[in-house]
C-alpha cells in the first residue's frame, strides 16, 4: 500500500492524464481539506522516473527561493513517486468557461473587458515569475494553459515535468517530443536541447492567445494581425478593444529566431504598457496612428496620402477598420456606422464596404489627412465616382439585391429571400442584400475627435465638397478650436460649424397651401353632436362604445376620465362605467360609426380651416364582451392564421368576440377584444415565409383570452405575462367556457 493512501483518499476519476503521470483529487484525512496529488504512472520507465524526481526537486528549489507564483508542493514521496500540491483552477477550464458563456452571450462583447483585463493582469504576474525562475537557471519548456492556474487569486505555473534545470543531468535526447504542439517554440521542436528562457517566452505569447482568443487550437507560426485567421481583431468577442500593444506583444515574442523575441521582462513592462494606455484617450489614438503609419507606409507620418487604386484602397480600408476608435464612417447621405472590413466587388471599378450592413460603391481616390500636433484630426476621404442608379433614376444611393456577381434586382422582399413575395421563387446560393451608392463621398473620423462631436456633421456634408475643400473646411475648424480658450469659447465653435456651410435653406418653397387658423376643434367638442349617427340595434358577442383622444395634456386629476361618446350623441369626460355611455351591439354597424365619427370631425375642421384634423381630435373603438364566447381556439387555428397573414403590412394577432384568431392590419385591431403586439411589415413574423411565431405567442395569447372571459373588458399585450404552465392556462379557460356554454347565448356581462 502506498503512503499517500494512508493520508489522503483519492478521488476515483483522475482530473487530468499527462505523458507520464495522473493528476487526482483527493482529501487530506487529517483536516478534510480538498488538494490534488500527481501520481507517476509508469514506475518502470527509469527516464520518466528520473523526470518526476527531478520536477520535485525543481518546484521545491523554486519556492524555497522564495518565489511565490508557483504551484507549491505539500507533500511528496520520492520513493513512491508522488506528491500533493493545492487544488487550483487551470487556466484551460477558464477558457472553456468564457467559450461557453460566449455562446449565449448577447451582446457577443459582454466578457470582453474581463477577458481581457483578467488575462493581461494575469500573465503580467506569469512573466515575472517566469523571469525569477530563469534567473534560477530553469527553463520550464511546457508553458501551456493546461499548466498554468489561479490560485489565491494569482496566476501561477504548475506541472515541471520537462523542466531544463541548472544542473542538467542530460535526460533530453535531441529528437525527444516536448511540449504541446500548439504552444512549443520552434527551436525546442527542431531539437529539445536548445531550449532557452526565450522559448519559454515564446510559448507564453501562444498561451496568452489562446486565453484571449478562447480558442484551445492555436495557431501555427508567427502571430499575424492581418491574418482573419489569429487576429484577435477578427474575434467577435473581442470587437471595438484596444489591443495595439498586445498585437506587437505577440509578434515580437513569436519570432523565428529566439534572440529576436523580448525577454520576460519586457515582456512583462508591455502588458503593463497595454494597462497603461487602454484607458488613455489620446496616448491610444496616437499609437495607433503610428502604428498605422508604420504598417502601411514603413513608418512615414506624410501629412497627405493618396491613393486610386481600388485594390491598394481596400488593402488600407481592411487594416483601418480594425481599428475602432479611429473608425467613425460618415455617410455619404447621412449617418454614420463602424467600418468593419473592404473587399472588391465583382461590378467593375466597385469595391464592397461592410458595416454589418454592405455598401458597393465605386471610389476614384481615398486620401489620408494627417495631422502631427493632433491625431485626433485626422480622417480618411473615400471620392466616388457616380454610378447610374439600377432601378431608379435620380437616386443617390439604392437598396437592391446583388443575385449573381454584379447584377442587382429589386430587394422588396429579401428579408424573405425571394424575388417576389406572391410567387416564393427563391434567390440562388450566395445572393447579398446591398446598398449601391450613386454618388458622394465617404469620411471616415475619429470616434472621439471634435468632428465626431458635432452631432450633424453626419449630415452627409462631406458629399458636398471636394477633398481639397474638405481639408480647408476641417482646418478652419481646428483653427478654431485651437484658439478657444473656455468652455464657453468651445461650446461656440461647434455652434459655428452646427450646419453645413454648402446647404442654402430655402423656405420659399414651403407649402403655401398649408391654411392657419386659430380654430381648435378640442375647445368645441361639446358643440358636436352625433345622434343622427347612432344605431344600437344587434344582439352579438361583443359591445362597442367610443373615446376621443386629443394631444391637449391631460391632467392627473382626469387620469380616469375620458371623453366618451354619449348615448345622446354627445361627447362628455365620464366614468369609465356610467349609464350615459353609448353602445353599439353590431360589430358592422360599429366599425361603420367609428368612420362617420372621424369623418365628422375631419369635415368640421376643414370647415374651419384646418387642414389635419387629426392633429387635433380623433376616435377610437373599444370592445367589451356582451356574451360569452362559444369557441376556444387551437394551436393549428394560430399557426394557419398567423402563415395566411400578409407581412407586407403591420399585423396584429387578434382574438374575436367569438374565440376565433383574427390576424388584423395593425389600424383595426381595437374592433377585437383580445390582441398580441404589433408585428412590423416586413419582419418576417406573419406570412408564408416566417416560421415559429405560434410557438413563441401561444402562452401568452391563451392568458390574455383568459383575461378576456374573466373579466369582460379588452385584454391587451403587456410585458407582464402568467408565470404558470400553459396547461394550466388551457384548463382553466376551458372550465370557465364550459361553466357558462349553456347560458352563453343569453349571457351578459354584468352576470360573469
Amino acid at each position: 500500500m502506498s503512503i499517500y493512501s494512508i493520508k489522503y483518499n483519492i478521488d476515483a476519476k483522475p482530473l487530468g492524464i499527462g505523458g507520464a503521470a495522473k493528476v487526482y483529487g483527493c482529501t487530506r484525512i487529517a483536516d478534510g481539506e480538498r488538494l490534488a496529488i500527481k501520481i507517476l504512472s509508469d514506475k518502470n520507465d527509469n527516464g520518466k522516473v528520473k523526470r518526476f524526481k527531478r520536477e520535485i526537486d525543481a518546484i521545491v528549489d523554486i519556492v524555497n527561493h522564495g518565489i511565490d507564483g508557483v504551484l507549491p508542493i505539500l507533500d511528496y514521496d520520492k520513493d513512491d513517486l508522488w506528491y500533493v500540491m493545492p487544488l487550483a483552477k487551470s487556466l484551460r477550464s477558464i477558457i472553456d468557461k468564457y467559450a461557453k458563456l460566449q455562446q449565449t452571450a448577447i451582446p457577443v462583447t459582454t466578457y470582453r473587458d474581463e477577458i481581457l483585463q483578467q488575462n493581461v493582469e494575469g500573465f503580467i504576474m506569469l512573466a515575472d515569475t517566469l523571469k525569477k525562475i530563469h534567473t534560477l537557471g530553469y527553463v520550464h519548456r511546457d508553458i501551456k494553459p493546461d499548466n498554468l492556474y489561479v490560485w489565491n487569486g494569482k496566476y501561477c505555473i504548475g506541472d515541471f515535468g520537462i523542466v531544463d534545470m541548472p544542473t542538467n543531468t542530460a535526460l533530453t535526447k535531441k529528437h525527444d517530443r516536448l511540449g504541446a504542439w500548439n504552444t512549443i517554440a520552434p527551436e525546442v521542436l527542431r531539437d529539445a536541447r536548445n531550449a532557452s528562457n526565450k522559448s519559454d517566452v515564446y510559448s507564453l505569447a501562444k498561451t496568452l492567445w489562446i486565453c484571449l482568443s478562447l480558442n484551445t487550437s492555436g495557431f501555427d507560426g508567427r502571430y499575424d494581425y492581418n491574418a482573419p485567421s489569429m487576429s484577435l481583431h477578427d474575434m467577435p468577442h473581442l470587437e471595438n478593444a484596444y489591443l495595439l500593444d498586445i498585437d506587437e506583444l505577440l509578434y515580437d515574442a513569436t519570432q523565428e529566431d529566439s534572440v529576436l523575441r523580448p525577454s520576460m521582462q519586457d515582456f512583462a513592462e508591455r502588458l503593463y504598457e497595454w494597462q497603461r494606455t487602454s484607458t488613455d484617450f489620446e496616448k491610444k489614438n496616437k499609437k495607433e496612428w503610428g502604428f498605422i503609419y508604420k504598417a502601411l507606409f514603413s513608418g512615414f507620418a506624410m501629412p497627405v496620402v493618396s491613393i486610386s487604386d481600388s485594390r491598394e484602397i481596400v488593402r488600407i480600408l481592411h487594416f483601418f477598420s480594425r481599428y475602432t476608435r479611429l473608425n467613425y464612417t460618415m455617410m455619404p447621405q447621412g449617418g454614420g456606422l463602424t467600418l468593419k472590413d473592404a473587399s472588391i466587388s465583382p461590378e467593375e471599378g466597385c469595391i464592397y464596404l461592410y458595416f454589418g450592413l454592405t455598401f458597393v460603391c465605386k471610389p476614384t481616390q481615398l486620401t489620408i489627412r494627417g495631422f502631427k500636433d493632433d491625431e485626433s484630426w485626422n480622417y480618411l476621404f473615400l471620392e466616388l465616382e457616380e454610378l447610374k442608379p439600377i432601378l431608379t433614376n435620380g437616386v443617390d444611393d439604392e437598396e437592391l439585391v446583388e443575385d449573381t456577381p454584379a447584377h442587382y434586382v429589386d430587394s422588396s422582399y429579401a428579408v424573405y429571400g425571394v424575388y417576389d413575395y406572391d410567387s416564393g421563387n427563391k434567390f440562388p446560393p450566395g445572393w447579398k442584400q446591398v446598398t449601391r451608392v450613386c454618388k458622394g463621398n465617404f469620411l471616415i473620423v475619429s470616434k472621439g475627435g471634435f468632428y465626431n462631436s458635432i452631432t450633424p456633421t453626419d449630415d452627409g456634408r462631406q458629399s458636398d465638397f471636394s477633398e481639397a475643400e474638405f481639408f480647408d473646411y476641417i482646418t478652419a475648424m481646428k483653427k478654431d478650436v485651437d484658439n478657444a480658450k473656455n468652455d464657453t469659447e468651445l461650446s461656440c465653435v461647434r455652434h459655428k460649424y452646427w450646419t453645413n456651410p454648402k446647404q442654402i435653406l430655402s423656405f420659399s418653397k414651403m407649402d403655401k397651401s398649408v391654411q392657419k387658423s386659430d380654430y381648435d376643434i378640442r375647445e368645441h367638442l361639446g358643440d358636436l353632436n352625433f345622434s343622427d349617427l347612432l344605431d344600437g340595434t344587434g344582439d352579438g358577442y361583443a359591445k362597442y362604445y367610443f373615446t376621443f383622444d386629443t394631444l391637449a395634456f391631460r391632467s392627473p386629476f382626469d387620469f380616469y376620465r375620458y371623453l366618451y361618446l354619449c348615448k345622446d350623441g354627445s361627447i362628455k369626460k365620464l366614468d369609465k362605467n356610467d349609464d350615459n355611455i353609448f353602445y353599439a351591439y353590431d360589430k358592422n354597424k360599429a366599425l361603420s360609426l367609428l368612420e362617420q365619427l372621424n369623418q365628422r370631425i375631419a369635415d368640421e375642421c376643414t370647415k374651419h380651416g384646418v387642414a389635419n384634423a387629426n392633429l387635433q381630435c380623433w376616435a377610437n373603438i373599444h370592445c367589451m364582451m356582451q356574451k360569452m364566447p362559444t369557441h376556444f381556439f387551437t394551436y393549428n387555428e394560430l399557426n394557419k392564421a398567423i402563415l395566411a397573414a400578409d407581412d407586407r403590412k403591420d399585423n396584429v394577432v387578434c382574438i374575436d368576440e367569438e374565440g376565433y384568431v383574427v390576424v388584423a392590419c395593425d389600424v383595426d385591431y381595437h374592433i377585437f377584444p383580445v390582441s398580441y403586439e404589433r408585428f412590423g411589415a416586413f419582419k418576417n413574423c406573419v406570412g408564408p415565409y416566417s416560421n415559429g411565431t405560434a410557438e413563441y405567442i401561444a402562452k401568452d395569447l391563451c392568458s390574455l383570452f383568459l383575461e378576456y372571459i374573466k373579466t369582460g373588458k379588452e385584454a391587451r399585450y403587456t410585458e407582464d405575462s402568467d408565470n404558470r404552465d400553459i396547461k394550466e392556462i388551457i384548463r382553466e379557460t376551458k372550465m370557465l367556457l364550459n361553466n357558462y356554454k349553456d347560458a352563453a347565448k343569453a349571457l351578459s356581462i354584468k352576470n360573469i
